[in-house]
C-alpha cells in the first residue's frame, strides 16, 4: 500500500493540471506556468513549470498520462 499524502496534497492526472497549481516531487516544488499538452498519441503529458524557490529556473516536465502526480493545495 502506498504511503498516504499529507492532507494539503492530492494526486491528479497530469492533464488536469492548471496554471498556478503547485507540484511536489523528489526534486522540489514546482509551479505550473503553461497549459499541459500531450504527445505520442496522448500517452505523454508535458507541462512548463518553474521552481518555486528559484523563479528564473523553468523547464518542461514530462509525465505519463496515466500516472497521477502530487498536487500541493495552497
Amino acid at each position: 500500500m502506498p504511503p498516504h499524502d499529507p492532507p494539503s496534497t492530492t494526486r491528479v492526472l497530469p492533464m488536469l493540471l492548471r496554471i498556478s497549481h503547485r507540484l511536489t516531487d523528489e526534486t522540489g516544488v514546482y509551479e505550473i506556468i503553461g497549459r499541459p499538452y500531450t504527445t505520442n498519441a496522448g500517452e505523454d503529458v508535458h507541462a512548463r513549470v518553474r521552481r518555486v524557490d528559484s523563479a528564473e529556473v523553468t523547464m518542461i516536465r514530462t509525465y505519463a498520462a496515466h500516472e497521477r502526480v502530487s498536487l500541493k493545495r495552497l
